[in-house]
């Protein structure tokens, strides 16, 4: 994955204008998209940011870029809360309910 189709589709979460981009992109090797993940993080981490494979499939990938720090405020919101746990999300850690 490119840092051009991360910026493409992730430019609001980039510039702190969203919490997250949920986008889809296209990958011919698993491996690859996988190492590509990983570098981006490295770059991304540090800068409150991070990028995650939510769903793969045969040859795309449904990819999450988001704020950890805005995520877990978002999380604990009332009203979203309520959305969530209609939509049947468990209660508990912004990794559980990712997961």
């Amino acid at each position: 994955m490119s840092e051009d189709i991360l910026i493409q589709c992730g430019s609001p979460t980039l510039a702190g204008l969203k919490t997250g981009n949920l986008f889809s992109v296209a990958y011919s090797s698993r491996q690859q998209l996988l190492s590509d993940i990983r570098k981006l993080n490295h770059t991304l981490v540090p800068r409150g940011l991070c990028l995650l494979p939510m769903k793969l499939m045969r040859k795309r990938a449904v990819c999450y870029l988001f704020r950890p720090a805005l995520l877990e405020r978002d999380l604990k919101n009332g009203d979203a809360r309520s959305i969530l746990d209609q939509a049947g999300y468990r209660r508990g850690t912004m990794g559980q309910c990712l997961g």
